[in-house]
């Protein structure tokens, strides 16, 4: 015999909620979990968002910047919700909102701190900045961004020492990898010859291989 008592959403196992949210996008996501208490707490689960950012990634996202386990969910979120909006920006479903922030890099940086590049690695959270002497990362997300030390191009080729003008720093991000990883090529051009060093940069809080 039936019964008589309607099926709604939320009466719905939570391992079924769970499958049907790990199909939404982070809008929907965020819809749901304002309707009840039981779908936003299904809306919070780590399984959900760390769906969310392999399907980002599997849409041309940057890879995360750390191993997945050292986010919390929160962070998870927060990084999904970031790449989803500058996703929508692009295809001009959103307006973008732009805001201005000051930070102090010289105390970290050989003076003169203003010589060498800065290049913002894809993602936004990493800036980097090279110089003969050192190449470092900064970490925007940080309230105060101190010099993370990735390598020091005059350890890797010595043709590098006293030709500060003459180097040259190319970033390329690996987008197969799982989370942030990339190489610099340091190239060095003085009288037409030329010397190339590839380093590896796997995690920008370790340091470097080349």
């Amino acid at each position: 015999m039936f019964s008589k008592t309607p099926i709604t959403l939320t009466s719905l196992p939570n391992e079924i909620l769970l499958r049907i949210a790990k199909h939404l996008d982070c809008s929907n996501l965020l819809s749901i979990r304002m309707t009840c208490r039981t779908l936003y707490t299904i809306t919070k689960t780590r399984e959900v968002w760390r769906t969310v950012v392999r399907e980002l990634q599997k849409r041309g996202a940057s890879p995360l910047e750390e191993e997945a386990n050292k986010y919390t969910t929160e962070e998870l979120e927060q990084w999904s919700l970031r790449r989803s909006r500058f996703r929508s920006v692009l295809t001009g479903s959103a307006q973008p909102s732009l805001r201005n922030r000051s930070v102090d890099l010289s105390r970290d940086l050989d003076f003169p701190f203003w010589k060498g590049y800065y290049k913002l690695i894809p993602g936004g959270r990493w800036l980097l900045h090279g110089k003969a002497s050192k190449v470092v990362a900064f970490d925007l997300d940080s309230d105060n961004p101190r010099a993370h030390l990735l390598f020091k191009p005059c350890e890797i080729d010595e043709a590098i020492i006293d030709q500060e003008e003459h180097v040259v720093h190319e970033p390329w991000v690996d987008r197969l990898k799982p989370h942030l990883s990339f190489r610099i090529v340091v190239r060095v051009i003085k009288s037409r010859l030329e010397h190339i060093s590839i380093v590896l940069i796997q995690s920008v809080t370790a340091r470097a291989q080349s």
